[in-house]
């Protein structure tokens, strides 16, 4: 089966996430449709999921079924006023059949791109048509690329053998909620490679927010709309690199790696789980060397591993704790990362030689839920977030 499918870890999070979906300006011109189009009818919502449309169609009086893969969004759809007007059949819109017919199909929110394969995305038209009366209509809500508005800081790119594009540019503030969403759909899919994340998805979302988009170099992959990866740079380290689980294996990863690389040609740094083989292929496979390793110095307790990259391979290979390098210390009750050269004061010439990314003084005090294990440097100082282990890469 090619299609996406969302578990309790977005479920929970999902409406807070797309919550300027719900808004009565997004909200009510595509109910205005839909109950237009359906009449006197029934309408049959494909990928209901927490009743966004469902609910308000179902409230002006237009019977409304559901079809939903995932229990865990019928959940969240079941808690709402209304919801008992609204029957929901588990299945895949792909092959699920209904005894009932319609005289409305809609799939809105670009769920259509859910489904992965060319094959199955035919055969929601025909489990579609399979539903109608005659006459009905099958309505589906689907962005159109505008491939010609990238800009000066962005790149698109299109894969060999295929009609759709990537573009990688920068993260929008706004964009907190759908990144969140997708980090833990990507580590939630990466178990057991990497272990489970030790934060609440409320303290991801917050994470995100309020530090990660405010004091970081954010860039995302973005392709025919949608935000497919994500990419975060603090300086010379690579912070975060996660990728739709539904979408690796497509170069998106590399893509973003090849960004970082033009973007930091003096050199990167990163950490990751020794569990995560693919991911240490992956960077293995791009020039990465494998520089330190610990016991579990991080907030999962887990073997990890640090990879740094130069251009022509000036990185040598290291023993866990040796001088130099990756170097694991601690700082009061937080893990450290000091790169470069052991020192006692805390500073160094390479230190020294990377630029702030921002001006902006950040605070000594995390916000509350924040205090999470943080890297410090010259350059970095009082900047709290996830330890970097990366999921998916590519």
């Amino acid at each position: 089966m090619g299609s996406s499918v969302w578990g309790r870890e977005i479920a929970e999070v999902y409406d807070a996430t797309y919550a300027a979906l719900a808004e009565p300006s997004v909200v009510d011109p595509i109910v205005d449709l839909l109950a237009q189009l359906a009449g006197d009818g029934a309408a049959l919502e494909f990928a209901v999921g927490t009743g966004r449309i469902a609910l308000p169609l179902s409230a002006r009086g237009v019977p409304v079924h559901g079809l939903e893969l995932s229990p865990e969004m019928v959940e969240q759809l079941r808690g709402k006023p209304g919801a008992d007007a609204v029957p929901v059949t588990i299945g895949d819109m792909t092959t699920t059949r209904l005894t009932d017919s319609f005289e409305l199909v809609y799939l809105v929110a670009n769920s259509i791109m859910n489904v992965t394969t060319q094959e199955e995305q035919i055969a929601v038209f025909s489990n579609a048509a399979a539903h109608l009366v005659s006459g009905g209509r099958f309505v589906i809500e689907l962005i159109v690329p505008q491939l010609g508005r990238v800009g000066p800081s962005e790149m698109a790119r299109r894969r060999p053998g295929t009609s759709c594009a990537m573009k990688i540019r920068r993260a929008l503030p706004s964009e907190a909620g759908s990144l969140a969403a997708l980090w833990l759909r990507s580590r939630a899919a990466s178990i057991p490679s990497i272990p489970p994340t030790v934060h609440t998805d409320e303290e991801v979302i917050r994470w995100f927010g309020e530090v990660v988009l405010q004091t970081h170099e954010v860039w995302v992959a973005e392709n025919l709309g949608e935000v497919v990866a994500l990419m975060v740079l603090d300086h010379e380290w690579i912070d975060q690199l996660y990728v739709d689980p539904a979408l690796t294996r497509r170069g998106i990863g590399g893509a973003l790696l090849d960004h970082a690389m033009r973007r930091r040609p003096a050199g990167l740094k990163l950490w990751t789980f020794q569990s995560n083989v693919d991911a240490r292929r992956f960077y293995e496979g791009r020039g990465f060397v494998a520089a330190a390793m610990t016991a579990g110095d991080n907030e999962e307790h887990a073997p990890d591993v640090c990879y740094e990259w130069r251009p022509r391979s000036t990185v040598q290979p290291s023993e866990a704790g040796a001088p130099g390098r990756c170097v694991p210390t601690t700082d009061g009750d937080h893990a450290r990362r000091d790169v470069g050269t052991p020192r006692g004061d805390g500073d160094s010439a390479r230190d020294q030689d990377v630029a702030p990314l921002s001006s902006t003084p950040l605070s000594s005090t995390p916000p509350a839920g924040l205090r999470w294990a943080r890297r410090r440097s010259a350059c970095a100082c009082g900047r709290y977030r996830p330890r970097r282990r990366h999921g998916r890469a590519a």
